[in-house]
């Protein structure tokens, strides 16, 4: 059993079966992300647009069932499913909220709208943009059976 697990995960719903669900989703968790890429210089978006994000919104809308590898979910889904495993939310230390949002700032002066919100009794950090948070960031630790 580990000591320390930590998920990242976008903090999006694109597993739904329904396809007129994932769309949706998918339309307005990529409209964030692509604006705050407009940010960037040319090169290095047209870089990212097509290197990361291309495969995996055609992933999202394009397929059903086994053949779809993108399967995001929220941290609501994470923690149930952690707390089933027998895990439980580590303490973040304070200093790691902060220094996450010293790295949000840095991309915002590098063109990005980025920030981070962070609890620290609930283990998790969340990049948001626009108020919305975008990336989920969480600490796990086993729940001891006496």
């Amino acid at each position: 059993m580990p000591k320390l697990l930590v998920l990242t995960e976008q903090e999006a719903d694109h597993n739904s079966p329904d396809l007129s669900d994932r769309v949706p989703n998918a339309f307005d968790y990529y409209t964030l992300l692509y604006r705050d890429l407009e940010g960037l210089g040319f090169v290095d978006r047209v870089t990212v647009e097509y290197v990361l994000l291309r495969e995996e919104v055609m992933d999202i809308v394009t397929y059903d069932g086994v053949q779809r590898r993108e399967r995001h979910e929220v941290m609501a889904c994470w923690e149930q499913r952690m707390q089933v495993a027998g895990f439980q939310p580590a303490r973040v230390n304070i200093s790691a909220g902060k220094a996450a949002a010293r790295l949000a700032r840095q991309l915002n002066n590098g063109g990005l709208s980025m920030f981070v919100t962070h609890k620290a009794d609930k283990g998790r950090l969340f990049v948001c943009s626009r108020n919305k948070p975008l990336f989920a960031v969480s600490a796990w630790v086993p729940v001891l059976s006496e």
